[in-house]
Formats: C-alpha cells, structure tokens, sequence
C-alpha cells in the first residue's frame, strides 16, 4: 500500500466531522482547511481512491496509528454532570501551527504545535455561555481577533454572536438579529464580515456592528475572495440566493438546481476561479440528492455524477443524516478537484465525475 495515499486519505475521512469547510489565507488566495490539514490532497486521482479502496475496504483501520488532537471533553452549559464535545463543525485553519475548530455542544477550541506536540484548550468555556456551538473565523489581519457564533440549527441553544480581541482572554457579546449560526467569513480585501444562521449579515468594521439582509435557515454561505460584495447562500429547503452588490438586492438562482424535494444546501467556491462554485443537496429526508456545478457565477448548473468504488451510480453519502453531517469544499487552486462528505466521502479530479468507497 502506497503509505503516501493511505495517509492522506485518513486525513480526508478525519475532516467529516466538520459540517463546513471554509478557507483562510497564506501567501495567496485561500488555503483550505482540506488542504491544510491534508497537503496531498491536490495531488490525488480518483483512480487512486479507486484502486485504494478495491484493495483495502476489508482491511482493519484500527491496525494504523491515529493521533487525535481534540476537542476534549467540558462540562456542559445545560447545567447537567457530563462531559461534552459533539461533532466538529467548523475548522479555522490560522496557521501551520494555529488551528481553531468548532464542536457542536463543546464550544471553540483551540489547537497550538509546540516542539512537535499539539496543546488544546477550550477558549470559550469560562465565558461564553453555551457550549454549542456553531461557526467561528478569525481576523486575516489580526489572529488575536476571532469571531465565534453560537447555537445549532436544529437543537438551537445559542447565545448569539460572540467577539475576542485578545485571543479569547475575554469575548463580549455582540447584538445581532442572527442567534445561531453555520458560517462566519472574513474578507481578506477590507475590514468585511459575512455570516449566516437564522439570518444572512455583514459587517464592515470586523464584526462590532452588523447589518441584516436575509432572514431564513442558512445552512451555508460563501463570497468571492476578490470581490466581498459578490455573495451566495444555501437556504434550507428553498434554494440558493446571489447578491452582487453587497446584499442590497438578492436573486434565486435556478438554471439546472433542483426546484423541490430538497433541504440542506452546502455551496464551495474556488478562488482562483470564483465563477466555479460547487452545490451539494440533501434531499427533504436528508439523504443525498446530488452535486451540481456552475462555471458562471450561478447562471447556470450541471448536474455531476457520483459513483462508489465499484463505479456504479451511488446516492448514500449522508445516509439520511444530511442535516447533521454535510459539507463540500473545493481545492482553492484547481477548480476541478472536489470533495464532498456526510458519513461517507466522494473526490472528483475532473470536476464531474465524484468517487468514493463503498456504501
């Protein structure tokens, strides 16, 4: 077994857990939480998940090492005695050695590399006052300014939005009409901030006050990394919207997207290419429904094709658990190259065609 692939596509099964996939900068566009987290990730084919699979679906996963670096459990905000950290919602990739990640009923965690040894910490439990949690991003131009939304869509349990300027030492409350939340995205051209819950908002002072364009159950949001103004959000059950003009006015986009029988929406975006953006459906039952892709900006939509390892047609990546587990995310650099994940994951390399293991 090539130990290369096997390695990165463990990786690639460790980022499921995740509901969302948004990017963060380095030297150029956005590098990806994938991508971090798994640097192969560009380089695979989906010959190779073919062929790995077909060799190695029957092989113990228990006989290679696994290195978890949290969440660790906290006490729960609910008042009851139990420990808590529930699934990871959200991956905030700061830097090499600086990563934050939501948990579902845990709260913000954050993860340090030091000498070679990853330190967890819980960086709102002594403050913010729920442990669920539901999105966070931080500042591209200041790592200690991190903004955190509370709550889940479908438990709720939020306590609204939540604001450090000091890494965490201290969070203050910020009022919005938004009280649960899916995605928190800085822009990484001014001081813009989108986010999006029980309502689609943006900031232009990096989320001190905000402004209110949508409301709905907003299960993802993304913008175009070199226009802040220009973007998309999936809302359950009733399609995805554009604004090109900073949220002043919006439009459901349709050209190809599914017109019923659908809820959770999960969309990606490319960087390079921000015309290339990815939809994920569940169906109404929460299963999965299909991927669809535009090279427009939204105008139009294609509808891709998803197979298991075996090549046959398969529609079981969620298995009726899309509203707890669902995400898509797209390589930054190559708008071709995709991975889609519930309780199963597909790659595509060529931007049509999605494979995965066995079902």
């Amino acid at each position: 077994m090539d130990k290369k692939l096997f390695y990165t596509l463990t990786s690639l099964l460790s980022i499921l857990m995740c509901t969302t996939a948004s990017f963060t900068q380095e030297n150029k566009g956005h590098l990806p939480k994938l991508l971090a987290i798994s640097p192969n990730f560009q380089h695979i084919s989906s010959r190779d998940v073919h062929d790995f699979w077909s060799k190695n679906n029957n092989q113990d996963r228990n006989t290679n090492p696994w290195e978890s670096i949290g969440p660790t459990e906290v006490l729960s905000s609910e008042g009851i005695d139990f420990l808590v950290s529930g699934r990871v919602k959200h991956i905030d990739f700061v830097r090499d050695n600086l990563i934050r990640f939501v948990s579902a009923s845990g709260g913000l965690f954050e993860a340090r590399k030091t000498a070679g040894k990853w330190e967890i910490k819980n960086m709102s439990e002594h403050q913010v006052t729920t442990t669920w949690g539901g999105a966070s991003d931080t500042s591209p131009f200041d790592e200690n300014l991190v903004l955190y939304g509370t709550g889940d869509h479908i438990y709720r349990r939020c306590t609204g939005l939540w604001r450090t300027v000091d890494g965490g030492s201290s969070w203050n409350q910020i009022s919005t009409e938004a009280t649960y939340f899916h995605d928190i995205v800085f822009s990484k051209t001014n001081t813009k901030v989108w986010a999006s819950g029980n309502a689609v908002i943006s900031s232009t002072d990096q989320g001190i006050t905000w402004k209110t364009h949508l409301k709905g159950d907003f299960s993802s949001l993304v913008i175009d990394p070199m226009q802040p103004d220009t973007v998309y959000v999936g809302d359950f059950g009733k399609g995805i919207f554009r604004s090109f003009d900073g949220g002043n006015t919006w439009i459901k986009l349709n050209g190809g997207l599914p017109i019923d029988d659908f809820g959770r929406i999960e969309l990606t975006i490319c960087d390079i290419f921000p015309n290339v953006l990815y939809a994920s459906y569940c169906n109404a039952q929460y299963g999965t429904k299909g991927v669809w892709k535009t090279t427009n900006y939204g105008e139009t939509w294609t509808q891709c094709q998803i197979l298991n390892s075996l090549y046959e047609p398969d529609a079981k990546i969620h298995l009726s658990a899309g509203d707890f587990h669902s995400m898509i995310s797209v390589s930054p650099v190559n708008p071709n190259q995709v991975i889609v994940g519930g309780w199963w994951y597909v790659i595509s390399n060529d931007g049509e065609t999605f494979i995965g293991p066995n079902s």
